[in-house]
Order: C-alpha cells, then structure tokens, then sequence
C-alpha cells in the first residue's frame, strides 16, 4: 500500500550473470556501496516508505543477501524483489521487478554506484505529485 507523501526508493542490484561478483557489498572506504548510497537519502526517512532491492535470485541465495541487508538499510522498510534471470540493460531489472511487484506510486530509481544529492528529487515529488518516477542520468 502506498502512503500520500511517500515514494519507493528502488536500487537495481541485478547486474550481470548469476556467476558475477555481487557488487552491492563491495568495499567503498568503510562502507558497503548499498550502505554508502543509502546514506544519502537518510534525511528523507519521512518520505520513504520503502527501499527495493532487485536482485539475481541466484545471487540472494549465493551471497545471503536478505540477512546481510538486515544491517544495511538503516531500519528503513525493505522489500527484496528477486529476478530468475539476468537482465539484457539497465532499465529492463526495474521494469521487471515493478512488474512482479506491483509497485505503485512514485518512485526514485537510483544506482548505487554513484553518491547524490538527491534533494531534488524530493523538491520535484513535492511541488508534483503526479510525478511517477525520476531516475538519475549521469
């Protein structure tokens, strides 16, 4: 169910084969990336009604992902939506996994490769409700 004033935070960690490395806790200074790339949107807690995390299914089972996300997400809500097969791009895990969701409402899709400023993302949600999705380009 979604919440008036909240959106999705949605992560695709699906990236490459089932026999890739999972990057999502790979190194990053002191920290995880998916810890480090969380760490920005903490100031919105209050407008975040969840945090997704799109995986390989191979990969939660390889790496056990869902009892180590337990200690990076901060004590946001969390879903983890598994995919059975890599994916051909980028936007192709998203739309897959909103599909088996069924995610509704508006969301921001983020990488965790890179650190942002996500405020205006939250300036956009907030002067438009109608927004659906906003996704970061760089």
């Amino acid at each position: 169910m979604t919440h008036p004033g909240k959106l999705t935070l949605i992560f695709p960690l699906a990236a490459g084969d089932a026999e890739a490395e999972f990057r999502g806790f790979a190194m990053a200074g002191q920290e995880t990336l998916v810890h480090r790339s969380l760490r920005a949107f903490l100031p919105y807690t209050d407008r975040i009604e969840k945090v997704c995390y799109i995986v390989l299914d191979a990969h939660a089972r390889r790496f056990d992902i869902e009892a180590r996300l337990v200690a990076e997400t901060h004590g946001l809500p969390y879903e983890i939506v598994r995919l059975s097969s890599a994916t051909s791009g980028p936007a192709e895990p998203v739309a897959r996994a909103v599909a088996k969701a069924r995610m509704a409402g508006p969301a921001i899709v983020c990488d965790i490769d890179h650190r942002i400023d996500p405020t205006p993302f939250f300036a956009r949600i907030a002067e438009d409700r109608a927004t659906a999705a906003l996704a970061g380009l760089w």
